[in-house]
């Protein structure tokens, strides 16, 4: 019995060692590329050195990509969790007509396909004064952060007991001191996750954004995508790198506000 348990000991942590490297050793890749100073990407590098960051830094074009994946982000964030959160605490809160129905509307764009969403608001918004700004990126990217954020939030919403607000009530809190100091004390590490992921959602996202941006609101995942269909340029390994320690920096503080339990039962 005591052999068969440390032989099974044994195959996983194997099997976990293995998942770690088919998982680490592309992000190593990336990052030791980008510190190549040849002027194409290869790998193993030739050498080691910042010059493509220095680069990165002082391009305009890769600054400009930079900010406006960051602008888009915000705003995504603003539109998005609040859409999200309100949608699933009226679902758990309050009984109504086609509830089911509501329900299944909330998750269709989690599951809809990227490029689909894309196409279609580009032929909505294609010939109006909304194609290439900031806005209509945001929007594309709030279908996707709003659905993802009402699962998610329905997880969080799993355990909350609302009869806490109604012995607020009962007290004589009104609707924002209700809010204040009962629902988002209780709730404040969901609403960080939230905000977190819809803001890591939007950052890296480049299907949708493909369709709807212009020269001037081109994103960065975008920018590196078309780099990197034209050219193998070593900068594109820099930005590459620069949104995973984006995705690396946000999920680190998701884990730590939120716990990886809650991510368990969202399926993440």
């Amino acid at each position: 019995m005591g052999k068969t348990i440390a032989k099974s000991s044994i195959f996983l942590n194997f099997a976990c060692v293995l998942i770690s490297a088919f998982i680490l050793i592309p992000v190593v890749i990336i990052f030791l590329t980008s510190l190549d100073p040849a002027k194409y990407i290869r790998f193993p590098p030739s050498g080691f050195s910042l010059l493509w960051y220095e680069y990165f830094f002082s391009n305009k074009v890769w600054q400009n990509g930079l900010l406006n994946s960051v602008y888009v982000a915000v705003l995504n964030t603003i539109i998005s969790v609040p859409c999200g959160i309100l949608a699933a605490y009226a679902y758990r809160k309050y009984t109504f007509k086609l509830k089911n129905i509501f329900n299944t509307i909330m998750i269709i764009p989690y599951v809809t396909p990227s490029l689909l969403v894309g196409i279609a608001l580009l032929m909505a918004f294609g010939r109006t004064i909304l194609r290439g700004t900031y806005f209509i990126v945001a929007i594309a990217h709030a279908l996707w952060s709003t659905s993802f954020i009402y699962i998610l939030m329905q997880a969080a919403l799993s355990n909350y007991d609302f009869t806490y607000e109604e012995a607020a009530k009962d007290l004589g809190a009104n609707l924002f001191q209700m809010f204040s100091e009962v629902t988002l004390p209780l709730l404040k590490s969901a609403f960080i996750a939230a905000i977190l992921f819809a803001f890591i959602s939007s950052f890296g996202e480049v299907t949708m954004a493909i369709f709807l941006v212009t020269s001037k609101t081109v994103t960065l995942p975008v920018l590196l995508w078309t780099s990197l269909k034209y050219e193998l340029h070593p900068v594109a390994t820099v930005a590459s790198v620069i949104c995973i320690i984006f995705a690396i920096v946000i999920f680190m503080l998701i884990t730590k506000f939120f716990g990886t339990g809650m991510l368990s039962k969202i399926g993440m």
